[in-house]
């Protein structure tokens, strides 16, 4: 629960130290990742690279491409808010795209590259981060998750204003103007019906 951050900290903890003794590796890999998301919510990265170290090789040796996709993102995320350099960050990234091209899972690739396409703005590499986000638009299935959608276009339109592609820049505006205004009429005829 994170509406109370040390509580969640504790469990985690507790967690992790059950699924060291635990014999499913796939289990465990699954339980490393989710205890370091709480760990990088509270800045506690070396215990969550410790942990994403572990889930990305027990997820390799079970051939579980998804698993280790989560933990190597959120092991890129972490290298990221810890202050690592870019020359620490861009070889992970490199293989973790490799990696990428063997996932089908669109939730999986969306979750990777949002937190790339975070890093890539964050860094100011427009070019990169709008190539990210069109990936991401690209992916099967997106048309399922317009907020998602939406989410994309709002950040994506920014990307496109710095690259001073104004153009664009108007044009993904406009898409996201267009799925906001039919995304709050599906919430009031929704909101109606309840009625």
């Amino acid at each position: 629960d994170m509406k109370n951050p040390e509580q969640a900290l504790k469990y985690a903890r507790e967690a992790v130290k059950k699924a060291d003794q635990c014999q499913d590796a796939s289990f465990r890999a699954q339980i490393y990742n989710v205890c370091a998301s709480i760990f990088i919510t509270q800045k506690e990265y070396e215990t969550a690279k410790t942990y994403l170290v572990k889930s990305i090789e027990l997820s390799r040796q079970a051939g579980q491409p998804d698993t280790e996709l989560y933990a190597r993102t959120y092991y890129l995320l972490t290298l990221f808010r810890s202050g690592a350099s870019t020359q620490e960050i861009q070889p992970l990234i490199r293989q973790t795209e490799a990696l990428a091209t063997k996932i089908s899972s669109t939730m999986s690739l969306v979750n990777y590259y949002q937190v790339l396409f975070y890093i890539q703005q964050t860094q100011k590499e427009w070019k990169n981060a709008a190539q990210t986000a069109e990936k991401m638009l690209k992916l099967p299935g997106i048309e399922n998750y317009p907020f998602l959608k939406y989410d994309i276009y709002n950040n994506l339109h920014l990307v496109y204003k710095e690259l001073s592609d104004y153009r664009q820049a108007y044009h993904i505006l406009g898409l996201a103007k267009t799925l906001s205004d039919s995304l709050f009429v599906q919430d009031k005829s929704r909101q109606l019906e309840e009625l």
